[in-house]
């Protein structure tokens, strides 16, 4: 008599809950063990706005393996919470691995404030072919919360000095803005120090419908690039910081090209370097019109006007150029037309431009030469054409 009560004790144990294969576990659940989980597991109204209605919805699923019966405990609504089901004809029991749908809208009783209330869900499991035998019961809290947010910031993602001289100071300013009539408090993280790098304050807090500034400064010591990054804090729920990464750089010719822009402010309006250059290339181009007309030696003053005329470009456009070992390196190097006119380069190759003004100057050589060949050859030369007009016979 006691084989076949011991043989049904190893049954009774495989088929409990914990240990049936027929168990429906869903992934997003942290445990296993419980009879019901809601998704989501807590509902947040974030940013409300006075006298306005905001509706979320909540399932709650089944995760037995049999159907169970929920019992729900609504709010009253005097914190603003209200909780409907979603489908008017709701069944009395909900299978397993289905779920019910709640809808929970909340509206603000007073004003920009916090507030809270739950949702209280139970089940109980009932047995086979029974409508009232409970095998096992559970329950669940549903928290509710609604608080004011911070208007959306406008913090950069980024925030680049460029190239400031060394010992030198450039500042930026970022402004925090609230929107509600609520004080937030902020917390700046330097996640990623920097001696270059100042930021201040690093905690404060933002004024109702106001501002809190932000000042960064970048002081460089050394000639080199220089990074940081920092994280915003802002003392409210669900809020997700905001990173900024700083970058900033000192070079050597930075202090060249502060001076050249300096001197450049304080020159005389009387006579700008634009008018001489200007004045010159409309000089150079009557020329070239005079030269193209026909006449006499038009071919020749062409060839001379056309190689006369690049030389002004190319002493206008030397003068911001440094040629060390053979390479041609402008002063600024802060564009990438800069940076790819140097790894282009090649010492000892000449440029398209200098190849162009090489050969006009070859073919003017070789033509003045031609020219003093057919004189010598005639027999004729400057003196005696000279002799021969204004000697007497």
């Amino acid at each position: 008599m006691m084989s076949p009560k011991s043989s049904s004790s190893p049954s009774r144990s495989a088929a409990s809950p914990g240990a049936s294969p027929r168990l429906r576990k869903p992934v997003t659940t942290p445990t296993t063990d419980q009879i019901l989980y809601a998704q989501p597991a807590s509902v947040h109204f974030g940013g409300f706005e006075l006298e306005r209605t905001t509706q979320q919805r909540i399932r709650v699923h089944n995760n037995s393996a049999k159907s169970v019966r929920l019992r729900y405990i609504f709010p009253t609504g005097k914190k603003g919470f209200r909780a409907t089901f979603v489908s008017v004809d709701r069944p009395s029991f909900v299978s397993a691995g289905l779920s019910e749908e709640i809808l929970v809208s909340f509206t603000p009783p007073a004003g920009f404030q916090y507030y809270y209330d739950c949702i209280q869900v139970r089940c109980e499991e009932v047995a086979y072919g029974s409508s009232t035998d409970v095998i096992r019961s559970g329950s669940t809290l549903i928290p509710l919360h609604a608080y004011p947010m911070v208007n959306e910031i406008s913090f950069p993602t980024r925030m680049d000095f460029g190239v400031v001289p060394r010992g030198t100071c450039a500042r930026r300013q970022v402004a925090i803005t609230c929107s509600v009539p609520v004080e937030f408090e902020y917390e700046l993280r330097v996640t990623k120090p920097h001696p270059a790098f100042t930021i201040f304050p690093l905690t404060g807090s933002i004024s109702p419908r106001g501002e809190a500034r932000i000042e960064l400064e970048f002081r460089p010591t050394i000639y080199a690039t220089a990074n940081s990054e920092l994280e915003l804090h802002i003392s409210q729920l669900g809020f997700v910081p905001r990173v900024c990464m700083l970058a900033g750089s000192s070079s050597s010719t930075a202090g060249d090209a502060t001076v050249e822009v300096v001197e450049q402010k304080h020159r005389s309006p009387v006579s700008p370097p634009s008018e001489g250059k200007t004045r010159r290339q409309s000089e150079t181009q009557k020329k070239a019109s005079k030269a193209s007309t026909p006449g006499n030696g038009a071919n020749t003053r062409s060839r001379d006007t056309t190689q006369e005329e690049p030389q002004f470009d190319g002493d206008e456009e030397e003068k911001g150029l440094e040629k060390v070992r053979g390479v041609e390196i402008p002063r600024d190097l802060n564009s990438v037309t800069s940076v790819n006119f140097v790894l282009n380069q090649k010492p000892g190759k000449l440029k398209p431009k200098d190849l162009k003004k090489a050969i006009a100057s070859n073919r003017a050589l070789r033509q003045q030469q031609r020219e003093e060949q057919e004189k010598l050859a005639s027999g004729t030369t400057p003196n005696d054409f000279y002799q021969r007009q204004v000697l007497p016979t």
